[in-house]
């Protein structure tokens, strides 16, 4: 008789040679063994199918892999986790869902090399590389190959034993845009992204997690009649690593439509559809080809797994260069724990890859900021955050517009915060008495733009500072548009709005008045009312007044009355301006000349506004001549000059007159008193004294 285990051949009995005889006396029921034939001393003839010198080797034509026996002609026994014709068949207790069975409880996993590469030409290098430089693979991995990889993961996330009170802090929940990632967002932020969508507990991608008929009871729709087939078992025996269900315990029940199916099958109101129950949904695992003998769904044995125990039971099965066994170093020699995930890390130098430390378990891919990965290389990201591995923070601030703006002047360095772009100011290195310090941008979607010469209202709402958290302001009611940069309002102008504006129209009297048809010098007078800087060539003729406020000028005055300096000191500050007392009888004044309207006797004026404001320079103060000033004395003096002389004159004349009759008279004297020499002579003399 022969008996096997799995280490060795047991033989009761053996063949001999008889004393008496020359030949095989067969001291088992049989001659040889299986049928065997002794055909001479110590030589048996074997049946078909069996060899040795006792027939007791079975002959197999195929090859018993991974440690199988011939133990029956052209029958392999196999080595636990093995099985078929000739122990090629890898047996799994899970489902090999993206990938195959390759060795006992061991899934190859699909895998294919990331298409992530950088912008070089040529199609880019790879962004995330094993040692060697080759891309990393992406696809799935897992004990059934139902977890996603995503190679831009953060890092990847162990599942936790939820049997383990300890354990349950340890669950990290992980959101994204809904459990198949389509879910929709019309607002700025969307709360619904930080749902749970996977988490470490086990229960995410596993295929085993859901309904099946041995623990929980299920019912399997036919999508052709709408009919259901619900089973359960009704008394389950447990052992250390499989349930079945006692024998005739299994119950099935018909239901014709959805309506009829009791409540003892259904969830939340739901009907209790065998198969997987994942999170997020994945798998397709409704069928209507079902076989309620194959059970892959056990939340007893194949859900909540966070460690995997795989591999022969002997050796590595050849396997030790397989990629996708759990990572790309082949599978391990006997039984272990299977290991997921590949674990390369950037080195200290950003362009080298390094294998990490080993990690052992079942666990999920974690995308950055706690983003779920679900599917290869897919990352959903958690509200406020974007990009392929979800490590790009979005910033999104309502302006007053109502539209939703990111950083619009600088980096988004965190959820909704925004850092702005900012430097020291320069414009003191142009303007001497600007103020030092930082300019840039400003406010939380950083649209406000700092200006070093103006100040912040908190108050003000402008289309230059449209994220509404006020904007800063310049001088004379200037707004600061961009860095360093004031938008004046009307009638000022300069870096800081404090330089006033003052222009003119050019009329034709105003033209009359500037003497000139000359564009160049009209363009002068029409830009600088005030000053006229350039008007002229005379180079001593500096501006003839200051711009002070819109549109209003202070004319400049080389000298003025003055009543205080006046009474004080006299001289030069008691002039006033001349006005011509006998302007009905002449014009003094030149096109481009006024006689002074205020205390200034020497300088410019101009037109005056409103307000009695000169609006312009353009008109030279009139400084008379000494004769032109005193014109009506001179004119009076020499009117009584006249008279006087007049006078003297008539008085001449008379005199002259007189002594003319005098000496006439005197001379018929002297010719008639000539013949009367001797008369008394005191007489005559007498008469002469009265006559003169």
């Amino acid at each position: 008789m022969v008996t096997y285990d799995d280490n060795r051949t047991h033989i009761i009995g053996k063949w001999f040679t008889s004393k008496d005889v020359d030949v095989c006396v067969d001291h088992v029921v049989r001659g040889c063994y299986n049928n065997g034939t002794c055909i001479a001393p110590n030589r048996c003839q074997c049946a078909s199918g069996w060899s040795g010198y006792d027939c007791s080797i079975p002959v197999c034509e195929q090859t018993c892999f991974h440690n199988g026996n011939c133990t029956h002609p052209n029958t392999c026994t196999c080595e636990r986790g093995w099985s078929g014709n000739d122990c090629s068949v890898a047996l799994c207790a899970q489902d090999c869902n993206y990938g195959h069975c390759v060795a006992p409880d061991t899934c190859k996993c699909d895998q294919w090399e990331n298409e992530w590469r950088d912008g070089r030409v040529g199609g880019g290098v790879p962004l995330f590389q094993k040692p060697n430089g080759d891309p990393q693979l992406t696809g799935y991995t897992g004990y059934d190959c139902s977890t996603p990889i995503c190679v831009q993961a953060e890092k990847f996330t162990l599942n936790v034993d939820t049997s383990a009170a300890a354990s349950l802090d340890e669950i990290v929940s992980l959101g994204g845009h809904g459990k198949n990632g389509t879910l929709e967002c019309t607002e700025e932020r969307c709360p619904d992204y930080n749902q749970m969508v996977t988490q470490n507990d086990g229960r995410s991608f596993q295929g085993g997690c859901g309904w099946d008929i041995l623990e929980t009871g299920c019912c399997f729709e036919d999508n052709d009649t709408k009919s259901y087939r619900c089973f359960r078992c009704e008394e389950l025996l447990v052992l250390p690593h499989n349930a079945t269900c006692a024998s005739e315990a299994l119950e099935e029940w018909g239901f014709d439509s959805a309506a009829e199916v009791p409540l003892a099958f259904r969830s939340f109101g739901e009907i209790i559809h065998c198969g997987a129950n994942l999170n997020p949904e994945v798998l397709n695992t409704s069928s209507t080809n079902y076989d309620v003998n194959r059970v892959t769904t056990s939340n007893m044995f194949l859900c909540n797994v966070w460690e995997w125990e795989q591999g022969d039971y002997i050796d590595n099965a050849g396997l030790q260069n397989e990629v996708g066994v759990g990572t790309d170093f082949g599978l391990k020699s006997g039984r272990h724990v299977r290991v997921n995930h590949n674990n390369y890390q950037r080195d200290a130098d950003p362009s080298m890859w390094v294998v990490g430390t080993e990690v052992q378990g079942e666990g999920i891919y974690e995308c950055f900021n706690r983003g779920s990965c679900i599917a290869p290389d897919k990352c959903s990201c958690r509200d406020g955050y974007g990009g392929y591995d979800c490590a790009t923070p979005l910033c999104r601030h309502e302006q007053a517009t109502g539209e939703i703006a990111g950083c619009v002047n600088g980096v988004c360095v965190a959820k909704d915060e925004c850092q702005c772009i900012q430097q020291e100011s320069v414009l003191w290195q142009v303007h001497e008495e600007s103020d030092q310090g930082r300019t840039g941008w400003n406010g939380t979607d950083c649209s406000m733009p700092m200006c070093i010469q103006g100040w912040f209202d908190p108050n003000c709402n402008v289309s230059a500072a449209p994220g509404n958290e006020g904007c800063y302001r310049c001088a004379n009611g200037g707004i600061c548009v961009a860095p360093d940069l004031c938008q004046c309002a009307e009638g000022w102008s300069g870096y800081d709005c404090k330089t006033p504006v003052c222009r003119a129209d050019v009329t034709p009297l105003i033209r009359e008045q500037l003497m000139t048809n000359d564009p160049k010098k009209i363009e002068v007078f029409i830009n600088d009312p005030c000053g006229m800087v350039g008007f002229t060539t005379l180079k001593k003729e500096g501006p003839r007044g200051v711009c002070i406020a819109p549109n209003q000028c202070a004319c400049n005055c080389q000298a003025s009355y003055d009543k205080d300096l006046c009474r004080r000191i006299g001289g030069r500050y008691c002039q006033t301006p001349f006005h011509d007392p006998r302007f009905k009888q002449r014009n003094l004044l030149a096109p481009n000349e006024i006689f002074g309207t205020r205390n200034c006797y020497s300088g410019y004026e101009g037109f005056t506004n409103e307000d009695d404001l000169f609006s312009s320079c353009h008109l030279r103060i009139f400084e008379p001549t000494f004769l032109q000033r005193y014109t009506s004395a001179v004119i009076a003096l020499g009117t009584l000059t006249g008279l006087v002389l007049l006078v003297f004159i008539v008085k001449l004349w008379i005199k002259l007159s007189r002594r003319k009759s005098s000496d006439k008279r005197n001379r018929q004297l002297e010719r008639s008193e000539s013949t009367n020499v001797g008369r008394n002579a005191f007489q005559y003399k007498m008469k002469r004294r009265k006559s003169d």
